[in-house]
């Protein structure tokens, strides 16, 4: 089959799109899960561009007041950039990921051609990267976005350095920097760009030109200067698996046995799951074995073509696969030994084998390709796009999604929180209580779902229970903000006043971004009568987040009580608009009012 070049050229990248919509389109309909919450929801950083100068010099998590020890300002950037377009609604931020998605299948398109020279070959490619399950957790859940955007970029930059390489002109060489140093800022991951490029000139017998190579150096030298001084801040301590702190030896058998677990889920991705953990494996465990075997299979595969320049494919889509998952092997510990989604960019390397192994004639010629293989890669495609399909629907139905990752990691505290939420939301509280419960018999160190606990009984009315619970999560994070802010609240429903105050002004010194403590602490002082200082903390509140719904209740009950009633209504009828519950009683003489 040959088709022209033009019609190939438009038609192809549309082929993409078109599947990339189909096979996501039931992920619009998700809800904010997990870390949906901290990194965008409640965020304030993305409500306003004017942010910027914080956002690109704290933790991910800092505009919500969380800590989460990532390094990601272009991925709450994008976040702002569907805040001004969206608001809160979820359907906006799944659609930007999925057009995120589409765009980075599309580049595994464009890098394979201008490789190989093979626009079926790179079509194939694209369209297993594209429909292959492992991508859920990226596309399908909003927090995953970074990943998107790194893969997005690194591959621009290594486009850009290709072409440049063949063509040398000031656009490209441009693109080139600003790809990546946009893939550096939207995750730490893509320091492995230089080694990419080296892969790339080993590969293809291709000279480095130092005015192109070394300001990539630079660039990335220039980074890790900056991570290691202005922003050392921003440096977590590794973190600890289930048994402890761990050395590199103690890790290397885990790196091998996700290897394993990588061939499984490339090959048969029917246990996906989010929540791995980091677990120590045995020397002598079998996974880990098979792991080492497959990773030195692939090595003496690159070694055996290192020099085969009819056949620089192989080597360079194995070289290309293990210098991409170096940085998720747990060299440096992460909070996991292996996650599908780490498989994202390191996939490329083997789906450009596949399709240029199948497809062998440059340019637009069919001639030769096995009818049989077609079949075969067909199938594998409309396979994948099936399990991805299913996967959407445990995304967007979180009770779902959490019981699913119980079934394989039965002890992950973060789930059985997550799961207790959703339970809480369905007003079941009993059943909250167990998994709260089981998550600090787990890990009783963990101060989140004893916080948590502290809600529920409060909801209950048994606010002695609670303190003790708000009491004990503050103890083992004295700067837990959220939680101090609860305590606050119980000590002012009963009458302990100043106590109350001293607990939110704690929450509010955690979290200079509370504009729930700000509001509570206004409340707090207009009760007392103290009208200026329950103004000014009202008006801060305000100030962080003008679309927080009880900041402005409370601004609008203190301007009723200083009788500036034109400022009353307008507070409440925002607070009204975003969704607050207005106290009957307070409406009625709103309404009274409203004309005056």
């Amino acid at each position: 089959m040959r088709l022209k070049k033009e019609t190939i050229t438009r038609i192809f990248p549309l082929i993409i799109a078109a599947t990339g919509l189909i096979l996501y389109a039931n992920s619009l309909d998700g809800k904010f899960i997990w870390d949906d919450e901290t990194l965008v929801r409640l965020n304030t950083y993305t409500r306003s561009f004017a942010n910027l100068p914080k956002v690109f010099t704290q933790d991910i998590g800092h505009g919500s007041g969380t800590r989460l020890g990532f390094y990601r300002p272009i991925q709450i950037m994008t976040y702002t950039i569907d805040y001004l377009f969206y608001g809160i609604k979820e359907r906006g931020y799944h659609l930007t990921n999925v057009f995120l998605h589409i765009l980075t299948a599309i580049c595994v398109y464009w890098l394979s051609n201008v490789l190989y020279k093979k626009r079926w070959a790179s079509l194939i490619a694209a369209m297993l990267f594209l429909a292959h399950p492992l991508h859920t957790a990226t596309v399908s859940y909003i927090s995953g976005r970074a990943d998107s955007l790194v893969n997005l970029f690194i591959l621009l930059g290594v486009i850009f350095y290709v072409k440049d390489t063949d063509k040398p002109s000031v656009l490209s060489c441009t693109a080139i920097f600003i790809s990546y140093t946009l893939a550096l800022f939207s995750k730490e991951g893509a320091l492995i760009f230089p080694a990419l490029l080296v892969l790339y000139h080993c590969s293809f017998m291709k000279k480095i030109r130092p005015a192109r190579f070394l300001p990539v150096v630079a660039i990335t030298l220039g980074y890790i200067l900056i991570r290691l001084t202005a922003l050392k801040h921003l440096l977590v301590p590794s973190p600890e698996t289930i048994c402890g702190s761990t050395t590199i030896l103690d890790r290397l058998p885990g790196s091998f046995a996700a290897i394993t677990a990588y061939a499984q889920t490339l090959i048969m991705p029917v246990d996906i799951h989010m929540g791995h953990g980091m677990y120590l494996f045995r020397p002598g465990d079998p996974r880990a074995i098979s792991g080492l075997l497959i990773f030195a299979a692939m090595i003496a595969a690159a070694y055996h073509f290192r020099r085969a320049a009819s056949r620089n494919l192989i080597f360079f889509g194995i070289m290309w696969f293990i210098i991409a998952i170096l940085p998720v092997s747990n060299i440096y510990p992460l909070n996991s030994y292996m996650a599908e989604h780490w498989l994202a960019l390191p996939s490329v390397g083997l789906f450009l084998i596949i399709g240029n192994s199948i497809v062998k004639k440059e340019g637009d010629d069919l001639r030769g390709v096995s009818p049989f293989l077609v079949i075969v890669v067909s199938a594998a495609i409309a396979f994948y796009g099936y399990i991805t399909i299913w996967q959407n629907n445990c995304w967007s139905k979180p009770l779902r999604l959490y019981n699913r990752i119980l079934q394989y990691e039965p002890r992950n505290v973060n789930v059985l929180v997550e799961l207790a939420r959703q339970y809480e939301a369905m007003n079941r509280p009993e059943e909250a209580i167990k998994l709260y419960t089981r998550a600090v018999e787990i890990n009783p160190k963990f101060a989140i779902p004893y916080n948590n606990l502290g809600l529920i009984y409060h909801k209950m009315g048994k606010d002695d229970i609670a303190i003790k619970y708000y009491e004990k999560s503050i103890e083992l994070d004295p700067d837990f903000s959220i939680a101090l802010n609860n305590l606050a609240g119980a000590y002012r429903l009963r009458g302990r006043t100043a106590e109350a105050i001293g607990m939110y002004e704690k929450a509010i010194k955690a979290n200079p971004n509370f504009a729930g403590a700000y509001s509570n602490l206004g409340l707090v002082y207009g009760s007392m009568g103290d009208y200026g200082k329950a103004l000014e903390a009202l008006k801060k509140a305000v100030e962080i987040s003008s679309d927080h719904p009880q900041a402005n209740y409370n601004i609008a009950v203190l301007y009723y009580n200083m009788r500036q009633y034109d400022l009353a209504v307008k507070h409440c009828d925002k607070a009204a608009s975003l969704g607050w519950k207005c106290d009957k009683n307070f409406l009625d003489k709103i309404e009274s009012v409203r004309s005056r």
